[in-house]
């Protein structure tokens, strides 16, 4: 069987593609969380709670350390939010 080169050069592109995605990894989970934060915080600061805490939610799922005012602003995100309850829980392990 023949292949034309544009055919070798579709197929060779096509596991150069491969090869790379699969040795590209993602952000470590501490640069995930940076990200998450600034979001919330520019979501907090424009009163938009609900979008302020899926961001606090998204940067705790990181895994990463999370500074010690965590708590405090995503409580106060809850509260603003009026999930008094989560609020509550969230700022009694402030």
């Amino acid at each position: 069987m023949k292949i034309s080169r544009y055919g070798v050069a579709i197929s060779l592109f096509a596991v150069a593609s491969v090869c790379i995605s699969v040795h590209v990894s993602a952000a470590p989970p501490v640069i995930d969380a940076e990200r998450h934060l600034k979001q919330a915080v520019s979501q907090v600061e424009a009163a938009n709670w609900s979008a302020a805490i899926a961001a606090f939610e998204a940067a705790q799922a990181t895994g990463a350390a999370l500074p010690d005012s965590f708590a405090y602003h995503y409580g106060r995100a809850l509260a603003k939010a009026k999930r008094y309850v989560e609020a509550r829980i969230v700022l009694e392990g402030y």
